[in-house]
């Protein structure tokens, strides 16, 4: 019998959860702790990364006295997160440089009237109508407006992405930089045929390549979680309304 257990952290728009599930999928523990949002003008919804992160590390630090002797028995972990959000990060230091941009936020609605693709060529590309809830034109804003990013960038240090990638790449031991495809396409960047970032998508927001996490498949290596004396593997990364389904 498969007496595993694993591990699910699930960071939304109003709190990160630690979920432990056995190998039927029977909830084995719950643990949540809220998060603050900020609307600092009308259209703009932030987070606090930090904040975000330091949620996710007190509930993971719960783990050993929550399992006992079972946190043994853990196999492997998934990270799901809201979609559309957005951070921007030194990739030396892990330090975030912009707030998470909320997939509620729309500061950079006046960015999608500027296109030159057409909403039809976009969605052939994309799989998506464009709107300014998706990430591409929230990092134009991010390129455009902070100066810690715009520093980073030309020192050639600068990391930005949806907001899997920054938890993956704060919370693994490895600072592993990667993103799944579903939360790529909400950033209105992915290629839907070659299942990459698309060079005219990069072109049309002049955002550049190499700012961008690499693809990875949903289930593949994410790296590992240092969680008492044990080394988790992350083993799957999604987006939470894509993981809904399983």
């Amino acid at each position: 019998m498969n007496d595993f257990l694993y591990l699910v952290m699930d960071q939304g728009g109003q709190s990160s959860r630690v979920l432990v599930f056995d190998a039927v999928g029977r909830q084995r523990l719950l643990l949540r702790e809220p998060v603050k949002t900020r609307h600092p003008m009308p259209g703009r919804v932030e987070q606090d990364p930090v904040e975000v992160v330091a949620s996710i590390r007190r509930l993971l630090d719960k783990l050993p006295d929550q399992l006992g002797g079972d946190i043994h028995r853990l196999k492997a972990a998934a990270l799901v997160t809201q979609r559309s959000s957005l951070v921007c990060w030194d990739r030396e230091t892990a330090a975030p440089l912009s707030p998470v941009l909320s997939w509620q936020d729309t500061r950079a609605a006046k960015f999608m009237e500027t296109l030159s693709l057409s909403d039809e060529e976009i969605a052939l590309h994309t799989g998506l109508r464009p709107n300014a809830h998706y990430g591409a034109s929230k990092l134009r804003w991010c390129l455009d407006t902070i100066p810690g990013v715009k520093a980073a960038l030309g020192e050639q240090r600068l990391a930005c992405g949806p907001l899997a990638s920054y938890l993956l790449y704060a919370l693994t031991r490895q600072h592993h930089f990667a993103v799944d495809p579903g939360n790529a396409q909400r950033t209105l960047l992915w290629h839907l045929p070659s299942g990459d970032w698309g060079e005219v998508l990069l072109a049309q927001f002049d955002i550049p390549k190499s700012i961008l996490p690499p693809l990875q498949p949903s289930a593949s290596d994410f790296g590992d979680l240092q969680i008492g004396d044990v080394q988790l593997p992350v083993a799957l990364l999604n987006g939470d309304q894509n993981a809904a389904f399983f």
